[in-house]
């Protein structure tokens, strides 16, 4: 197979290259565990001196690993995955993913096995740079608020909010709901992330005045269009995001936590365009942008519970044919989101190679436009757009 390559070629390229300097911002990241795309977000943040990066997580140890950078040498687990038959096979490689022309020949792995080499972001800070950890759970909408709170007390004291990137996220979990008896997914992925944004958009605009300008990322992905069908897609349905029993959503079978997890990826990227309408409508320089990670070797896929044979063959072939990249690279467009000068609100960045899934970070949509003709429909859906924004209000009141 030739020598390895490092799995951070591309990503240390953009990050030189591409991304401004953060001296003197504020850049507030949910989800950002070792080994996630969240946490090579909050690298680069560190890399371009953000004055402060604040990870957001659930409390755990994973969290703190995060902050303090810790680096764990455990097996990977390298699977390939036929139908249902799985051949495994463990080797220990030395806290380094082997990967070959950017392209990672494991199927799957196991989080609770493999936690990714630590960038050791304490270590790598400028005298200038603080990170701190910000317990959040996104299945409370008390904890969010209780999150907010510290967000804006950092934020009030260094000029405001600069970067809110609504990085984390669930997939393909059971029809079962939160405590306050929302589904699971909506709830983590949609619904927590626009009282965030609520809840810091006074900060989000104080940097705006300070600085010229601020922005706010929802993370999409290509589960925005629906899985079922290979003509677009489905549009958002309003029963997704109201109060229900549990089981009500399709059960969890092979289809339907998959058809949740579009309804939050769909309500994501339409979030982000219908927040950039009202933010031009009301003069703000706080920009809305969304993005797609392609298909990235991160730790969501091993936390699906729900994922079913759907995701194994997937899994399993996607690096066959060269359709998976690291979670480094993966985390580009959401870093072209939050760092680029060239970005602007109503822009959605993805991948630019097979069909989506890897490489150089492309726009599909630019102030809100689809870029290609025909391209993007749901996500620029005048009724999407209304139902996501009028269903989030609905719950937590307006945006402003």
């Amino acid at each position: 197979m030739g020598a390895a390559q490092s799995s951070e070629a591309l990503y240390d390229a953009h990050v030189e290259s591409d991304f401004s300097d953060q001296s003197g911002k504020v850049v507030a990241i949910t989800g950002t565990s070792p080994g996630s795309i969240g946490f090579y977000l909050a690298k680069a943040a560190v890399a371009k001196n953000a004055k402060h990066v604040l990870l957001l997580n659930r409390e755990s140890e994973r969290a703190v690993k995060a902050e303090e950078g810790k680096s764990i040498r455990q097996n990977v687990i390298f699977m390939m995955v036929i139908l249902d038959a799985f051949v495994i096979t463990s080797v220990v490689l030395d806290d380094q993913l082997c990967y070959h022309d950017h392209v990672a020949f494991l199927a799957l792995y196991s989080t609770n096995l493999l936690a990714f080499p630590g960038t050791e972001l304490k270590k790598e800070c400028s005298g200038d740079t603080t990170v701190h950890t910000i317990t959040i759970d996104l299945l409370s909408f008390d904890s969010v608020r209780k999150a907010s709170t510290e967000i804006n007390k950092i934020a009030d004291e260094n000029g405001g909010l600069d970067v809110l990137a609504c990085n984390a996220g669930i997939m393909a979990f059971a029809d079962k709901r939160s405590t306050e008896g929302y589904d699971v997914q909506m709830h983590s992925n949609q619904s927590s992330h626009y009282l965030l944004t609520q809840l810091c958009m006074g900060s989000l605009e104080k940097a705006s005045s300070t600085r010229g300008e601020a922005r706010v990322v929802y993370h999409s992905s290509s589960a925005r269009f629906d899985m079922k069908n290979t003509d677009g897609g489905e549009d958002l349905d309003s029963k997704y995001f109201d109060k229900c029993d549990p089981g009500t959503l399709g059960g969890d079978g092979a289809i339907a936590p998959w058809s949740r997890y579009h309804q939050t990826k769909l309500a994501n990227s339409a979030f982000a365009m219908a927040l950039h309408d009202k933010l031009k409508e009301k003069g703000s320089k706080v920009k809305a942008l969304s993005c797609d990670p392609g298909y990235s070797a991160s730790n969501l896929q091993s936390t699906a519970e729900k994922g079913g044979l759907f995701l194994k063959v997937f899994v399993g072939l996607a690096p066959i044919f060269r359709y998976v990249q690291s979670p480094a690279d993966g985390s580009l467009d959401i870093g072209m989101c939050c760092f680029s000068p060239d970005a602007n609100s109503g822009d959605f960045y993805m991948p630019s190679s097979k069909g989506g899934m890897v490489g150089k970070p492309k726009k599909s949509i630019s102030g809100g436009m689809p870029v290609k003709s025909g391209t993007e429909a749901e996500s620029v859906s005048e009724e999407n757009k209304k139902l996501v924004m009028d269903k989030c209000e609905e719950i937590f009141g307006s945006i402003f």
